[in-house]
């Protein structure tokens, strides 16, 4: 019995996390949500264009759209499958120099 009550709170658990969050009913992907700290400046920067433009028009619509105190229509949310994280590796070659450089400097 409690196997069947314990599939029975993970299978709850992830119907609710594949529900989508505010910021998917903006249109948004996960890694549009960091805030702009030096490290992510550095990596939007390292992003190539088409990918930098998207990030910026997610973000005009989001804001817009937040302003008018709405959602987006159901159709257009960030779907789980598209929510990939394109910014991390940019973030970790950041983190990573920036780390080498700080022991570089302490040395």
């Amino acid at each position: 019995m409690s196997t069947i009550k314990a599939l029975k709170t993970i299978a709850q658990a992830a119907k609710q996390l594949k529900g989508p969050t505010q910021y998917h009913m903006l249109g948004l992907l996960t890694d549009d949500m960091h805030r702009e700290t030096d490290v992510v400046k550095e990596a939007v920067k390292r992003l190539p264009r088409d990918v930098r433009e998207q990030r910026e028009f997610r973000l005009l619509v989001a804001c817009q759209m937040s302003m008018k105190k709405e959602i987006l229509p159901a159709d257009k949310w960030t779907k789980l499958e598209q929510d990939i994280e394109y910014l991390q590796p940019y973030l970790d070659m950041v983190t990573k120099e920036q780390q080498a450089k700080k022991k570089w400097d302490d040395y």
